[in-house]
């Protein structure tokens, strides 16, 4: 699996252009852990539940999609 260092969008194969974002030279090759020891879903990150969060909603992040922005708004 492929994931582009900029938008974040996955892609089962290389290609030189990211197809969501358009940006050129961002797919990184990405290696999950197969290991069934680790329970954790991610190492360093903390999950918080949507109900649980101090989030305000005052803060927008704006992705390069003019839809995706308005679906989120």
């Amino acid at each position: 699996m492929f994931v582009c260092n900029s938008c974040g969008n996955e892609s089962l194969k290389w290609a030189g252009q990211c197809s969501f974002c358009k940006e050129w030279g961002t797919l990184q090759e990405f290696h999950e852990s197969k290991s069934k020891s680790s329970k954790s879903p991610a190492v360093g990150k903390d999950l918080v539940k949507m109900h649980e969060s101090s989030f305000t909603g005052s803060e927008k992040m704006q992705t390069k999609s003019q839809e995706l922005n308005q679906l989120l708004s």
